[in-house]
């Protein structure tokens, strides 16, 4: 037998029926998983030769021929070209082996172009790469001949806002006296005449790309979008900015940008004013006094006291306090106090004295400061916090504290369990009924008599009333729950003394304290309320 040439890794001899391997060096790397892929190609496999005594021999890699097994109809014997797309059709790879018998004719070009016709590769076709595995004097050989060019894709329109389109986040700063400054809280996001209000980058397309098979790949859509100017607002010619057309108060609703002017009131609002409504922010020199009302899509404020009724689409500040007075407020509340009066904000409510036997409900947080910082008397709830010095009284004033839903929310849950009770009770009731009917149904051949057929129809159309009503408190009461379920970052804090007599419900627990408790935390953990040492950074994060 003869050697393996030296200028190659292995090759393979036949004589007569028989198939010898001849190893020169050992197997590392590319040559290894060579020698792999040619006994797939030339279907040795069918042959029961093992991968193992395949890489024995290469491993003992004497260079002499070793019987590897006997030939077979089946085996490939002669040149191979054998061609694979991947599965993107991006790339197609070409496996070259020149067969096993010296004398036979090597591979050509035209081997190659009739299985890259045969393949139906159309593009993208890399010469340099075919020229090399016919150049190559290895036996086997693996190599990318054609490769597609991918796609690029664009990139979207995309605008630019010059001021924040949520509104601004405020908090009132506590000074070192233990006072709450309201008075420097910049409400309003103010703009000039011709200001710019938002710049939109215009979409850029993408480039389409191409398989190796010919066929084109276009490009993801790119999303376009429009500026739409809203009241008090105007485009720049080529519609990309948008620009403030009057002074005022600059707010992002409905997907449109507005300009509102604000309306000025320099007495109180009373009999002289009559109820005001103003699709803008108004400021009021007085106070609103009792039956009267304001309703604004912007942010109100007040000078003096609230006693009548506000609802504001913003935030809302009142100077002195919301006494005897009620509001609906999207935004913020800041005052001084509230006494006896009914709140409803859907963030957060800054006093900077005192809360007294008030109805309050924050979608956000309850924050009471200054140096009383006093919640005594009625029901505060918030869905994140509560925060005061001082919550009850040393009389044991009767106060309630809800974490995590509103009291009104919490009614309304209370009265689904309620019903859901009911509904069902009525849906057996139904059916029983219907169950009567179906029987009678049965039992006769000719149809109902129409006063039964009557009655039969309308407990069927009762009984889809109250199928929808079932899902409706259901899919309500599930949404209710999501939002109870979701406690872990509720809190109650008290830095100074929480008194006995205070009710405090978290979920579905509630507990009642009976004596006093200085500088303390309240969480919920494990479905239960865990009392806690106070903690300033806490109240904070509240």
């Amino acid at each position: 037998m003869n050697e393996a040439d030296p200028k190659r890794n292995y090759r393979f001899e036949r004589y007569g029926d028989e198939i010898y391997l001849a190893v020169s060096q050992r197997a590392e790397g590319e040559e290894g998983a060579g020698i792999d892929d040619l006994l797939n190609e030339c279907k040795l496999r069918k042959l029961d030769v093992s991968q193992e005594n395949v890489m024995n021999i290469f491993d003992l890699a004497t260079g002499n021929s070793v019987l590897l097994c006997m030939a077979h109809e089946k085996m490939v014997l002669g040149p191979l070209v054998k061609i694979d797309v991947s599965r993107d059709f991006m790339e197609a790879a070409a496996c070259v082996y020149q067969g096993m018998d010296p004398e036979a004719a090597r591979v050509t070009r035209q081997d190659i172009d009739a299985q890259i016709k045969a393949s139906m590769i159309q593009y993208g076709i890399l010469e340099e790469a075919v020229e090399s595995l016919l150049s190559s004097e290895a036996y086997f050989r693996k190599g990318v001949i054609a490769r597609g060019t991918p796609r690029t894709d664009g990139q979207d329109a995309r605008a630019e806002f010059h001021f924040n389109p949520h509104g601004l986040e405020i908090r009132p700063v506590e000074l070192e006296n233990g006072n709450v400054d309201f008075y420097n809280l910049n409400l309003i996001q103010t703009v000039g005449e011709d200001t710019l209000l938002i710049e939109k980058t215009p979409a850029v397309e993408g480039q389409a790309g191409m398989n190796v098979r010919g066929t084109a790949m276009p490009p993801a859509k790119v999303r376009d979008l429009k500026l739409t100017a809203g009241s008090n607002t105007k485009l720049s010619e080529d519609g990309n900015k948008l620009y403030a057309a009057v002074p005022g108060h600059v707010v992002f609703k409905d997907g449109k940008t507005q300009v509102l002017p604000i309306f000025e009131v320099k007495e109180d609002v009373g009999f002289g004013t009559g109820n005001i409504r103003f699709p803008g922010n108004v400021v009021i020199h007085g106070n609103v006094l009792e039956t009267f009302s304001v309703i604004a899509d912007g942010d109100v404020e007040i000078k003096g006291n609230l006693s009548g009724y506000v609802e504001a689409g913003g935030n809302l500040k009142v100077g002195k306090g919301i006494v005897r007075g009620k509001t609906k407020t999207k935004g913020n509340i800041y005052v001084h106090h509230v006494e006896n009066g009914k709140v409803e904000v859907e963030g957060s409510l800054m006093a900077s004295e005192a809360v007294l036997y008030s109805t309050v409900a924050a979608k956000n947080s309850v924050f009471v400061g200054g140096k009383r910082g006093l919640i005594s008397g009625g029901s505060v709830s918030a869905y994140k916090s509560v925060n005061a010095k001082v919550i009850g009284s040393p009389l044991a004033t009767a106060t309630e504290i809800i974490l995590g839903i509103t009291k009104e929310e919490l009614m309304e849950y209370q009265g689904l369990i309620k019903q859901l009770v009911e509904i069902q009770e009525t849906d057996q009731k139904i059916h029983k009924l219907l169950d009567v009917f179906v029987m009678m149904k049965a039992q006769i051949s000719k149809p109902l008599p129409p006063d039964k057929e009557e009655q039969y129809q309308r407990l069927t159309a009762s009984d889809q009333d109250n199928k929808i009503k079932l899902r409706t408190c259901q899919r309500r009461k599930a949404e209710i729950e999501e939002h109870m379920n979701n406690l872990d970052q509720v809190s109650l804090n008290v830095s100074d003394t929480l008194y006995a007599g205070v009710s405090l419900s978290i979920g579905s627990n509630t507990m009642v304290t009976k004596d006093e408790v200085p500088h303390c935390t309240y969480r919920y953990i494990d479905r239960e309320i865990v009392q806690q040492i106070y903690s300033a950074q806490a109240a904070k994060r509240g």
